[in-house]
């Protein structure tokens, strides 16, 4: 493999290191030259436009019985759990900061009434008056 050259067609990247590091694209044939597999595939990657397709395309490749078909679900498990637990801490991280705002927001509304307990006073004596007139 380093004495063969090889023209770079595109760089993409999926902002996640360990992947990016590590993975190269290339034609079949030039792959199974390199591994001297030239009859044999090993993995066949499907790449999707929309990968919300991914749940409806996986078992319609999973047909023949000789063929495992793993999602980025199944080959990424840790990529997946470690997700999940940091929307479980950001849901957290929201629920504090409404705490805070709802207890600025109630102190703001009580200390408002506290201070104008003698005008709301005065101002239901005056409407109480104005009835009994």
């Amino acid at each position: 493999m380093q004495d063969q050259t090889f023209i770079v067609k595109g760089i993409y990247t999926t902002n996640t290191y360990g992947f990016d590091s590590a993975t190269v694209f290339l034609p079949l044939a030039k792959a199974q030259a390199m591994t001297q597999t030239e009859s044999h595939a090993s993995t066949v990657f499907v790449l999707l436009k929309n990968t919300t397709m991914t749940d409806a395309v996986a078992p319609a490749l999973s047909i023949p019985s000789n063929l495992e078909v793993k999602t980025w679900k199944d080959l990424n498990v840790l990529f997946v759990e470690w997700e999940d637990m940091a929307q479980s801490y950001i849901g957290f991280l929201y629920m504090i900061i409404l705490a805070i705002s709802v207890s600025v927001i109630i102190n703001t509304l009580i200390m408002s009434v506290y201070e104008r307990t003698r005008e709301i006073g005065i101002l239901s004596a005056i409407a109480c008056e104005a009835v009994v007139l």
